[in-house]
């Protein structure tokens, strides 16, 4: 059986990046927790939504918003 894996605008990666380093996030701590290579996220026009939603769990619970 296939997982299949969609995708979302690889600037909504950009944008929950920035805020949270606006917020002083260590946002290359958090990828590296994460797995997630920013070379992903610097390139394309798409990123993956499992990975998208476990940074965003990441990023609000660190920001605790």
């Amino acid at each position: 059986m296939a997982i299949f894996d969609s995708h979302v605008p690889i600037e909504y990666a950009q944008s929950l990046l920035a805020a949270a380093k606006e917020q002083g996030c260590d946002v290359d701590e958090i990828l590296a927790e994460l797995g997630i290579d920013l070379s992903d996220i610097d390139n394309g026009r798409f990123f993956s939504a499992v990975k998208y939603g476990k940074l965003y769990q990441r990023i609000m619970w660190l920001m605790q918003d």
